[in-house]
């Protein structure tokens, strides 16, 4: 399957997408070294339980952070990987090898969100990030099976719908997570005022 087969307005998705990756990892493995170092024993206190709400807050955002780019790490591997294959065919082998990393990162997705939900009143966005996560993993699951029977024309379809299914993923844990709304002109559809023609 060739690059230009995937269109325009995804490509431009997915990379908005993996941008957030970039933030927290290189690899979803490498995102999971972060989690195991924050996680407590149990009945241990919770760290930073003393600290002010802001920085309980920037905390949890950061966590947010390394959770979704764990996710759009392992995906984009999948898009990429179809992609680049013949007719969009891979072997069983690395479809295998791929649905496992993403069970692994929305596992650890779900694992973030619910520990923060009982810390706390259980959130809607709380609720849409593991019901997002789970279409997600059914959409991986449904593209690598169509993949690995080597229907190219179907697996076009599924890499769009699973592409469409991590975009749901990251809004919702971002919403979930409190990241801050962007600022950058272009990003937010507000407009730089125009320049001043009045005389100083």
């Amino acid at each position: 399957m060739q690059a230009n087969r995937i269109t325009a307005v995804a490509a431009t998705a997915l990379a908005g997408t993996l941008a957030l990756g970039a933030a927290g990892i290189a690899t979803a493995d490498h995102g999971s070294d972060h989690r195991e170092k924050r996680q407590q024993a149990p009945g241990a206190p919770q760290p930073g339980a003393d600290r002010p709400e802001a920085d309980r807050q920037l905390a949890q955002q950061a966590e947010t952070l390394q959770d979704t780019a764990a996710v759009s790490d392992a995906v984009g591997r999948v898009l990429t990987d179809v992609n680049q294959a013949k007719d969009g065919k891979l072997s069983p082998y690395r479809a295998q090898r791929h649905a496992h990393r993403v069970a692994k990162a929305l596992t650890e997705l779900r694992t973030a969100v619910t520990r923060q939900a009982v810390k706390s009143r259980p959130l809607p966005a709380a609720e849409l990030t593991t019901k997002a996560a789970s279409a997600l993993q059914a959409s991986t699951a449904k593209l690598l099976r169509i993949s690995t029977a080597g229907d190219e024309r179907k697996t076009r379809s599924a890499a769009r719908e699973t592409l469409v299914d991590t975009v749901n993923v990251v809004t919702a844990a971002n919403a979930y997570g409190k990241i801050p709304a962007a600022t950058l002109e272009g990003l937010t559809g507000k407009k730089a005022p125009a320049p001043s023609t009045e005389p100083a």
